[in-house]
């Protein structure tokens, strides 16, 4: 595998799926249109426990570290975490030691690349 992968769970609050549905669908358009190194960016939800999983991949971890911060993502970010919260992240793949040790600081897990492939 090349790239960085990242996963994430997310907690929407009560009473607020329809807000959050809206305002995921839009932050997915944005980073589309607005990030050619991000190669995969899917939502999922459960609307039974209110948790959204999302599954991110970069082509690079220059991709990844710049995600989020055009002017038309960012505050579509805000929008979603007004009504969401970080439950878990985690990343895999080829991270830089820099990028590690920023992990390693905020208690964030990551999953170096041992073997595999992507087709």
């Amino acid at each position: 595998m090349s790239g960085i992968e990242v996963w994430a769970e997310l907690t929407v609050a009560e009473g607020k799926a329809a807000e959050f549905k809206e305002s995921a669908a839009a932050l997915a358009a944005a980073v589309k249109a607005e990030e050619p190194g991000t190669i995969a960016y899917q939502w999922y939800f459960n609307e039974d426990t209110m948790k959204c999983h999302v599954s991110e991949r970069y082509a690079s971890a220059e991709a990844q570290a710049s995600h989020g911060r055009g002017e038309t993502v960012r505050p579509l970010f805000a929008k979603v975490f007004s009504v969401c919260s970080l439950s878990r992240i985690e990343s895999h793949g080829d991270i830089p030691d820099a990028a590690r040790e920023r992990m390693t600081a905020q208690g964030r897990p990551f999953y170096p690349t041992l073997t595999g492939f992507t087709r």
